[in-house]
């Protein structure tokens, strides 16, 4: 800036710590608090999270559309969590507190993601909130608690992890693994370590260790390791990699940001599907009890998604690449439609341009007071019919329509639709996403604000500073 304009005198760190952000701050804050006015439903995801510095908090996303069918994705706090406790309790009363912060009723949130901790599912109960389970979340418990706690595969595992383990703290390991690869060809990539905490990492550890399986079987007898991999190992590690492969594919869909909680009938009806193929003759049979276990986890997780949650089911129908395909049963779409139908007469407007109402003359004479009072009383029911008729016919033009590509944005679509009020149970239904994704994004945002080199930076500076980096672009 001195280059460019000495007369410019660069504000002070401390005036933007203590006057610029705070104004920026309450300025946009105020934007979103009148913005979220006019939102008639949204959803949360909700999360916790420790910082460097030991200090809790929890994240809050607000996720609904605009008037243009836009994705909105607003933070509303990533706040320091004052209880000493994650108690379901206090989360309810932690969360009850922030909504009226935000001037939000209850009566707008159409449903809170969150994983599957019983903290959190507890205190959706104790708050009276809906609550759907973040889909990454469950996947990864299904392979935790089926695939990896195979006796077999646990130990496979643990041998894998430690060869990679030693790859990484070698610096001889290391040069030696380079070498080889140069000279035979290979890929040129480090091996990758399991991190427990992070979804799929199991999956990216075995597969980039079988991809190097040729040099590392090569320099482990030269490493001197007290740890091996046996041919029964790298056999198993094979077998195993397609399985995990199919749900690092169904994680990395429902963690997309454009993805909501209408593909998740299709994914886990997708999977089973895929699963089929381990069935076959030919697969080695230590896989059919672990295929066996993990289909028996989707169904105990997804067991009334098609059935009885309206909230899954009415948006797969209302996702105009799906509707009412995908069910695993006809008979699952059918009662899908019908209870669809019912809520949409629920909200259908009585609005001359959706539906033909009848106009009738005002009677005259003697008894015009009791045919006025008659016609009147009939007028109604004639009305409900029509109103009834049309949400029947609007369902159906819909239904009947051609499937939208997989590949479109089923947004768009309701963007220009015609059936208005489909399209507001679309705005309803559609607006949470598949995962508490925007949750934990919120939580890698902070973790590099509130980092090592910045591990004492007050809380409350964090909260700001990860708010106006995720709000921002909506009021510039």
């Amino acid at each position: 800036m001195a280059y460019l304009e000495p007369r410019y005198t660069i504000p002070h760190r401390s005036t933007f710590s203590r006057k610029l952000i705070p104004e920026l701050y309450n300025e946009t804050q105020d934007k979103m608090k009148h913005s979220l006015k006019s939102v008639l439903h949204g959803s949360l995801t909700l999360d916790m999270w420790s910082s460097i510095s030991k200090q809790d908090y929890m994240s809050l996303t607000f996720n609904s559309f605009t008037s243009e069918m836009e994705r909105l994705e607003y933070c509303l706090e990533v706040i320091p969590f004052t209880f000493h406790h994650h108690a379901a309790g206090n989360i309810s009363s932690f969360l009850k507190t922030t909504l009226e912060s935000w001037e939000i009723s209850q009566s707008k949130i159409h449903c809170v993601i969150t994983d599957n901790a019983k903290n959190m599912i507890s205190g959706m109960k104790e708050a009276r909130l809906d609550r759907a389970p973040c889909a990454a979340h469950t996947l990864q418990l299904v392979v935790n608690n089926s695939v990896l706690k195979q006796r077999n595969v646990h130990d496979m595992c643990s041998r894998a992890k430690k060869v990679v383990g030693h790859f990484h703290h070698s610096v001889l390991a290391t040069k030696k693994l380079a070498e080889f690869q140069q000279q035979n060809s290979l890929p040129k990539n480090r091996l990758k370590q399991d991190e427990p905490t992070r979804w799929d990492s199991t999956f990216f550890m075995l597969q980039r260790l079988f991809e190097q399986r040729k040099a590392v079987m090569y320099l482990l007898p030269e490493l001197n390791l007290l740890v091996d991999l046996s041919s029964a190992d790298w056999n198993l590690m094979e077998k195993v990699l397609p399985l995990l492969e199919l749900f690092h594919r169904a994680t990395l869909a429902v963690s997309n940001s454009q993805t909501t909680i209408s593909e998740i009938i299709p994914i886990v009806n997708g999977l089973k599907m895929d699963l089929e193929q381990f069935s076959d003759e030919t697969v080695h049979a230590s896989l059919h009890s672990i295929v066996k276990d993990v289909v028996h986890l989707l169904n105990e997780y997804y067991c009334n998604v098609e059935t009885e949650s309206n909230l899954f089911r009415f948006a797969k129908i209302l996702d105009p690449r799906f509707k009412t395909s995908v069910f695993s049963e006809p008979g699952f779409a059918e009662q899908g439609r019908q209870a669809l139908l019912q809520e949409l007469e629920n909200v259908l407007p009585v609005d001359p341009t959706e539906s033909k109402v009848l106009r009738l003359a005002t009677p005259s004479g003697p008894m015009s007071s009791v045919y006025s009072r008659l016609i009147a009383a009939k007028s109604n029911a004639s009305i409900e019919n029509c109103v009834s008729v049309s949400a029947r016919q609007q369902l159906q033009k819909y239904l009947a329509e051609p499937l939208l590509p997989t590949d479109e944005s089923p947004f768009l679509y309701w963007k220009s639709s015609e059936f208005k009020s489909l399209k507001k149970l679309a705005v309803k239904y559609l607006s949470p996403p598949a995962a508490s994704v925007p949750s934990e994004r919120l939580f890698s945002t902070a973790g590099l604000i509130s980092s090592k080199n910045r591990s004492s930076l007050n809380p409350e500076k964090v909260r700001m500073l990860v708010f106006l980096n995720k709000n921002l672009q909506y009021f510039t």
